[in-house]
C-alpha cells in the first residue's frame, strides 16, 4: 500500500511539473513570438499590462521596447526604470532559477532570477556605453555587472524562449565577463578598489 501511495504521489508531482512546462509564464511565448515577427504593438499589448502588475519577464521586455524604440518612442530613462524593476526581483527559490521538477512557484515568475540578471547586464551596458540621453557612469555600470556575474556563478543566462519552440537566446558567461572587463578598463585602480570594498550598496535605493 505504501509503495502504491508513493507511486501515485510521484505521478501527481510529475504531472504537475509537465503542466508547468507548458505555460509557466502566461503570455510570454505569445509576446516573444510577436517580437521575433517584429509585431511590436501586438507584443506590447501583452507585455505592458503584465509589467505594470510586477511580472519580471514583462518588465524586462518593456525596458527593451523603450531602449530600442520597439513599439515605443525610444527613451533610455524609461528603459532603465523598467530594467531596474526586473533587476531587483531576485529570490532564493528553485522555480526562480528555472527548476520545474519537484519545484513550484507563482505563474509569471518562472526564471525570474535569469530575467533579473539579464536586466542587470543590460543596465550595466547602458551605463558603460552611455546614450544620447544618458551620461556614461562606469562606477554604476560596474556595480550592476558585478551583481550579474556574481549571481550567474559562471553560467549562461536564459534571456528568451526557454519553454517554447522559439530559438533560445542566451546572455553567455563570456559576454558577461567581456562587459565586466571593458567596464574595468574605464575605471582607475583607486575607483575599482573602492567599488570592490563597498558591501553596503543597495540597488533598490539607486
Amino acid at each position: 500500500m505504501k509503495l502504491i501511495s508513493l507511486s501515485l504521489l510521484l505521478s501527481i508531482v510529475l504531472l504537475q511539473g509537465a503542466c508547468s512546462v507548458f505555460n509557466p509564464n502566461p503570455g510570454e511565448t505569445e509576446a516573444d513570438t510577436f517580437i521575433q515577427q517584429k509585431k511590436y504593438e501586438e507584443a506590447l499589448a501583452i507585455i505592458e499590462p503584465l509589467a505594470k502588475q510586477g511580472i519580471p519577464w514583462a518588465q524586462l521586455r518593456l525596458g527593451i521596447a523603450y531602449e530600442y524604440g520597439q513599439g515605443k518612442k525610444a527613451d533610455t530613462s524609461q528603459a532603465l526604470q523598467w530594467y531596474r524593476r526586473a533587476a531587483t526581483k531576485l529570490v532564493d527559490l528553485p522555480w526562480a532559477d528555472g527548476v520545474q521538477l519537484l519545484s513550484a512557484g507563482e505563474k509569471g515568475f518562472f526564471y525570474q532570477n535569469h530575467d533579473a540578471r539579464v536586466a542587470q547586464y543590460l543596465m550595466a551596458r547602458l551605463y558603460a556605453d552611455g546614450a544620447p540621453d544618458l551620461k556614461k557612469n562606469p562606477e554604476l555600470a560596474w556595480r550592476w555587472i558585478q551583481r550579474a556575474t556574481t549571481g550567474s556563478e559562471g553560467k549562461d543566462l536564459v534571456f528568451c524562449c526557454e519553454n517554447s519552440r522559439l530559438k533560445k537566446q542566451l546572455i553567455t558567461a563570456e559576454r558577461l565577463q567581456s562587459l565586466k572587463m571593458s567596464i574595468e578598463k574605464q575605471l582607475t585602480p583607486q575607483q575599482l578598489e573602492v567599488l570592490e570594498s563597498d558591501k553596503n550598496w543597495n540597488p533598490e535605493q539607486e
